[in-house]
């Protein structure tokens, strides 16, 4: 008789592929033992390959081969994990930086404006490198002291910054919101802070004109909310459950939905995604009544 685990191979894979995952983000701040568990990950992987491929259809060896397809999974999501982090790499930003360093970044967010200032997040393009600009990879946070004389920046916009970089702080309080494992969670982990004149737009737009076009669409959404809503906490709920955009929010409201066990309600969730399909296969009603092949492309156009 077959035990369950038998009969989820699908489930198992799951859990091999998030247990491979999950290590390697619990060992992400840590660079030697990251690079230690890489090389671990990777002689492991190897060593479960030749056991799949010697064992082959052998009866007697069968739990062994699940076994070594179960490491190779667990290795192969460490793996892919440890290659998503921009800081693993030599060509990363904050490893060329000088005293007063220049550094040529594009806008990859949509600025998000608060009473004082300006956040958002950026890629770093370039370093200034002994006169030249040195190609460089990595994302960080850009906060903008407001000045109505300054132009705000936009997304896609390519500027040239000259300021303290300073890694992400962590919480100096007890149950404090930690932002630098939340920013690192994102690939984040540093920051500068720019007033008038420690920045400059060159003028180039280096962002995906695709994503420039629903950013603006999602822009006019919220304008059109924050009419009918302009209360500041209902505001931010409903852009968050309509929307799904979680940047009006403040902590106290978090805390309150949290407590109550229905945080994910603020969140892109189930619901965002239910309301999304009912809208495409509405739209795409129409290709029900043509057979088929039109069935099949309404379906692969909905996922």
């Amino acid at each position: 008789m077959r035990s369950y685990w038998s009969s989820q191979p699908m489930l198992r894979v799951a859990f091999a592929l998030i247990g491979g995952l999950t290590l390697g983000i619990l060992v992400m701040d840590n660079a030697p033992l990251s690079a230690v568990l890489l090389w671990g990950m990777a002689g492991i992987t190897l060593s479960c390959l030749l056991c799949i491929i010697v064992a082959g259809r052998n009866i007697r060896l069968n739990q062994l081969t699940g076994l070594a397809l179960t490491l190779f999974i667990v290795a192969a999501g460490y793996i892919f994990c440890w290659l998503g982090i921009d800081k693993n790499f030599n060509n990363y930003f904050a490893y060329h930086l000088s005293a007063s360093p220049v550094l040529k970044v594009c806008i990859d967010k949509p600025p998000v404006e608060h009473q004082k200032t300006i956040t958002t997040i950026a890629r770093v393009l370039a370093v200034d490198s002994a006169g030249k600009l040195l190609r460089v990879s990595g994302k960080m946070q850009l906060v903008f002291l407001k000045d109505s004389s300054s132009l705000k920046p936009e997304y896609g916009d390519v500027l040239l910054i000259r300021a303290k970089i300073d890694t992400i702080s962590g919480p100096k309080n007890p149950f404090e919101f930690n932002f630098n494992r939340y920013f690192g969670y994102h690939n984040i982990f540093y920051s500068a802070f720019l007033k008038k004149g420690d920045f400059k737009n060159t003028g180039e737009n280096k962002g995906s004109s695709a994503l420039a076009f629903v950013y603006k669409i999602r822009a006019h959404l919220l304008a059109v909310i924050q009419t009918y809503v302009p209360d500041g906490n209902n505001l931010g709920v409903a852009s968050a459950i309509m929307l799904g955009y979680t940047n009006y929010e403040n902590a106290d409201i978090k805390r309150a939905y949290a407590s109550a066990g229905v945080i994910h309600i603020l969140s892109v969730s189930g619901l965002h995604v239910g309301v999304m399909f009912l809208m495409l296969n509405f739209l795409l009603g129409w290709m029900d009544k043509y057979g088929a092949r039109f069935k099949i492309a309404k379906t692969l156009t909905v996922v």
